[in-house]
């Protein structure tokens, strides 16, 4: 599609589409809802429950996926999208010693 200024007939439609709706929003397609925004408030309330009554104040895709009774994936993408949380544990490596940069 190319990009460029909107045509006579367009704006046409979306000014007929606002003075019959009041807005210019598209209306609600039929099919199964989205589930995301519910699991998301979910896991973003289980995350914070979670994280007070950690000593370490973080949790995992898995402690969230025991406690709340989601799928793993379910878990994941808001915790990743929405949360911005990352479910993976860091993992410490050794020292660097001079040796390992030549």
């Amino acid at each position: 599609m190319a990009k460029g200024p909107i045509t006579s007939s367009a704006m046409n439609k979306l000014m007929k589409k606002f003075k019959a709706t009041g807005s210019l929003e598209s209306h609600p397609r039929s099919g199964r809802p989205s589930a995301v925004a519910a699991v998301a408030t979910t896991v973003e309330q289980t995350v914070q429950t979670i994280s007070a009554v950690s000593a370490h104040r973080e949790c995992n895709a898995r402690e969230v996926l025991r406690q709340t009774g989601v799928s793993y994936g379910c878990v994941w993408r808001p915790l990743r999208i929405t949360l911005k949380r990352y479910p993976y544990k860091l993992q410490h490596n050794q020292e660097l010693k001079p040796r390992d940069f030549d």
